[in-house]
């Protein structure tokens, strides 16, 4: 990841092969425990190390800390006070894409003037698009199969359409010197013949629409993640660095998303792809259930991406 290092949290020389961005979290991963004391947990996140955190569209738990997605005008400062308290920097800000059953959350659709305020209050540089686009004829399946279930109805031209959708959006966020990103699931790399949907997703946006890519999803779907890299230099910033058991795996299976270092995936060769690729910031994301304390799996995560930091 080759980029300026003060600014970027880098620790050291860059090394051929090993990161040289400080590790980010994804504060998704801490669901089923940033309610119990959103302050001491996130106190606990920078005693580890971490500097940077990114904030998510939801969280799995119903008694996490609802003010960091909801993240309504007056609970502003409080996000950026504890932010600040734990020493830790959020560049980066997940939003759904629009409204879903059940989830009166801010959207790109329906708040985007507001998220692009947020994001330039908080110090953000990145609002990234949290989901696929779901087009009008499926809306109302949604409450009744799913998320994953309505994805498997999408044609081609639904991911084009959602290409138009999220080349809208940047383009606001581009006036307001803002960058839109795309998180992608393992949903996004069906195929239809010989195409990728998230092959035809990128080509079909503008090209400031970018990509911040899940190693774990990208790996579970069957795809390597450096020839990923490699395919699209420049146009992704992001990544969440995620690990999993075994070739294959559903990134959904109980035991499928493992601590960095533990699983499958090659880190070395990925950051030596990453650097080269242009990655400005990653963030290690986990996904439960979890085999150890929650708290634990994170410091540990952290730790081999520095072991590998030299």
């Amino acid at each position: 990841m080759i980029v300026a290092g003060a600014a970027l949290g880098v620790s050291g020389k860059a090394i051929a092969g090993r990161p040289t961005i400080a590790p980010g979290l994804q504060l998704y991963t801490l669901s089923n425990v940033i309610g119990e004391d959103c302050s001491a947990v996130l106190a606990e996140i920078g005693r580890m190390g971490y500097r940077e955190v990114e904030l998510p569209p939801v969280f799995t738990s119903a008694s996490a800390d609802r003010r960091l997605i909801y993240r309504a005008r007056a609970d502003w400062p409080f996000i950026k006070g504890v932010l600040r308290d734990s020493g830790l920097r959020c560049r980066s800000v997940h939003v759904l894409p629009q409204r879903l059953p059940g989830l009166d959350l801010p959207t790109l659709e329906t708040h985007l003037s507001e998220q692009i305020e947020f994001a330039h209050y908080i110090g953000a540089s990145y609002l990234v698009c949290a989901l696929y686009y779901i087009p009008p004829r499926l809306q109302s399946a949604l409450s009744s199969f799913g998320e994953e279930a309505v994805s498997n109805l999408l044609l081609l031209d639904d991911w084009r359409a959602a290409a138009d959708f999220l080349s809208r959006i940047s383009r606001e966020l581009r006036r307001s010197g803002l960058t839109l990103a795309y998180h992608n699931h393992h949903l996004e790399l069906k195929r239809f013949g010989d195409v990728v949907a998230l092959d035809e997703l990128l080509v079909h946006a503008d090209p400031d629409v970018k990509l911040e890519m899940d190693c774990g999803h990208l790996a579970s779907a069957g795809h390597d993640p450096v020839r990923f890299l490699q395919r699209y230099p420049g146009r992704i910033p992001l990544l969440h660095v995620k690990d999993i058991s075994a070739p294959g795996a559903s990134i959904y299976d109980t035991t499928a998303s493992v601590e960095i270092g533990s699983g499958i995936i090659d880190w070395h060769a990925l950051f030596r792809a990453a650097r080269e690729a242009g990655v400005v910031q990653y963030y290690v994301e986990q996904d439960g259930p979890f085999a150890r304390p929650v708290l634990e799996s994170v410091r540990t995560s952290y730790d081999y991406l520095r072991s590998i930091n030299g």
